[in-house]
């Protein structure tokens, strides 16, 4: 069966087909090997994981000739377990993948905990799922694509980590205040669904910047620290960004609370330590 044949019969109807395509996937073939000249794919292997990938866009595929045809050679030869495709994966993305962590997360041991699952994750797959480098198009370059992948790990993993120590933290903090205040936990049962519409309204007025830097901050657990790198300022700048958006979300709160709730006055001077106490969980459950 000709290179042209195996393709057509796995990506299905491609449109009106280019008259060399034989040629173009001879290229793609070459352009793989000539590349990763260690690794021994056959031509066929490698046409089929291009034209699984055809067969599985969501609209028209890209032109075979636009590929990255030497890193989805290099993916293709990982998931068909070529002997040495997975330490050329490794030379291939690790540079691109520690750049990636290091603004992300702080320890070394961390980022080699990341990276580990990373390496799963991409190559391996998890919990019956197929290996994530299936997915790869070859739209752009493999390790920044990896990197992209390593990343949204990371936060995830520190999303669970940092969410369970400051809930603990913050329901300690507020176990404190109502033991206090016994007024203060009266108003926040009795105005809790007002409570979560004040706060869902008040980050409404927060620009896509302070909305994402709070969202990294408070959800994913990234410092303040690693936002400003992130942003190319100084940490003091990245932290000023933070206090500012809480501000504007806690007054917004007491506003909104004040115009569509019947306090009296010493209600509200406990609703506003009641509404600053709770700035940063309310805004952590309703980013996530």
């Amino acid at each position: 069966m000709s290179l042209s044949e195996v393709y057509r019969e796995l990506a299905g109807p491609i449109g009106p087909e280019p008259p060399d395509l034989a040629r173009l996937l001879g290229a793609l073939c070459a352009r793989g090997r000539q590349a990763h000249p260690a690794l021994v794919l056959a031509d066929e292997a490698f046409v089929r994981h291009l034209a699984r990938l055809s067969a599985a866009a969501d609209d028209e595929p890209p032109a075979l000739e636009s590929l990255a045809a030497e890193d989805l050679f290099l993916a293709s030869a990982c998931l068909e377990g070529v002997p040495g495709a997975t330490e050329s994966f490794d030379a291939h993305c690790a540079g691109r993948l520690r750049a990636a962590l290091v603004t992300i997360v702080k320890s070394d041991d961390a980022r080699a905990e990341v990276l580990q699952r990373v390496r799963e994750a991409v190559l391996v797959g998890t919990a019956g799922a197929r290996p994530k480098l299936a997915a790869y198009a070859g739209q752009g370059p493999l390790d920044g694509w990896v990197a992209i992948v390593a990343q949204r790990l990371a936060i995830s993993l520190g999303r669970h980590e940092a969410a369970g120590r400051r809930a603990h933290e913050r329901a300690t903090l507020e176990a404190a205040i109502v033991s206090q205040e016994p007024e203060v936990a009266f108003i926040k049962e009795q105005y809790k669904g007002e409570f979560e519409r004040a706060f869902a309204d008040a980050l409404a007025l927060l620009g896509e910047r302070d909305r994402t830097l709070m969202r990294l901050h408070l959800v994913s657990g990234v410092s303040v620290e690693s936002l400003g790198k992130m942003h190319n300022v100084s940490q003091s700048t990245a932290s000023r960004w933070l206090a500012s958006a809480r501000e504007v979300v806690g007054a917004e709160v007491e506003r909104l609370l004040g115009d569509r709730l019947s306090l009296a006055r010493s209600e509200m001077a406990s609703l506003a330590g009641l509404v600053a106490s709770q700035i940063d969980l309310s805004m952590s459950r309703i980013l996530r």
